[in-house]
């Protein structure tokens, strides 16, 4: 069997993962609940798009409508919420544990928030 040079040196990587293992499949349950009720109620909101990626499971499109996407990216980093970069415009978002970190009414109010910064 063929598995590379650094195996015997990825013990240190096996045990955090194994360290974060337990209750994950829970936190993403949360973490997804979360989001979607943050996506619906962006939804409803004309200064944002919501566009779900074709069997993108936890990834999504987002833009932020009348607002420099960088400098909404920059707002929102003030606020705690770090976003990927935008590319043309819009982010690409994928749910994960962070998302468990504030209630689905306040992350939804800080992406809106966000807008008048």
């Amino acid at each position: 069997m063929m598995s590379g040079g650094s195996i015997k040196h990825a013990w240190p990587d096996a045990v955090i993962a194994s360290y974060y293992a337990d209750g994950y499949v829970d936190r993403m349950r949360t973490a997804v609940a979360i989001t979607e009720k943050v996506w619906a109620a962006l939804s409803t909101d004309d200064r944002f798009a919501v566009v779900r990626v074709p069997e993108g499971t936890c990834t999504l499109r987002l833009a932020a409508k009348g607002v420099d996407a960088n400098r909404y990216r920059g707002n929102m980093a003030r606020v705690g919420v770090d976003l990927p970069e935008p590319d043309d415009g819009v982010f690409v978002l994928r749910v994960n544990e962070t998302a468990c970190l504030m209630s689905a009414r306040m992350l939804a109010k800080t992406f809106k928030a966000a807008l008048a910064m």
